[in-house]
């Protein structure tokens, strides 16, 4: 059971990461957000969640949309749904939102170099968790005061 909740939870991350990352315009967005909200000058908090709307800077058409939650029109369920669903998935949608809230308000990603950005690769192995086919690679680069990094 513990592995399976931590095993969901870094899966969603990965695949969140990896969209991102292959869309610099969203992470951009993302950040002007999280600066509007939290600023520079501290780290993203819990109580900060509740003013961040990531889902309005995810493409708006069928074919790329992702609800991380349980919402009406999701194309994933990391934590599943209906009888079967996670009973502790209010919590892992938290921490999963609160962990990438952090990566980017704290780092600039881009692929390494030589990779293109739509060259992410965003294939998936079929399991119980739908992980991506190949480790996702990216450059973090800091992008707040180095004193909030120690």
């Amino acid at each position: 059971m513990i592995v399976a909740a931590t095993d969901t939870s870094a899966v969603t991350n990965d695949w969140a990461m990896a969209e991102v990352i292959k869309h610099p315009r969203v992470l951009k967005k993302i950040q002007e957000e999280l600066d509007i909200v939290v600023g520079s000058g501290r780290m993203v908090s819990e109580s900060d969640l509740i003013h961040l709307k990531p889902e309005r800077h995810l493409p708006n058409d069928d074919i790329t949309r992702v609800e991380i939650s349980h919402g009406p029109d999701f194309k994933i369920l990391p934590f599943s749904a209906g009888k079967r669903k996670c009973s502790g998935a209010p919590l892992g949608v938290k921490l999963v939102l609160m962990a990438l809230a952090r990566l980017f308000h704290c780092y600039d990603w881009s692929p390494p170099d030589g990779v293109r950005h739509e060259d992410i690769g965003t294939n998936e192995v079929y399991g119980m968790t739908m992980p991506k086919a190949t480790p996702l690679m990216a450059v973090a680069k800091p992008r707040l005061p180095a004193h909030l990094y120690h």
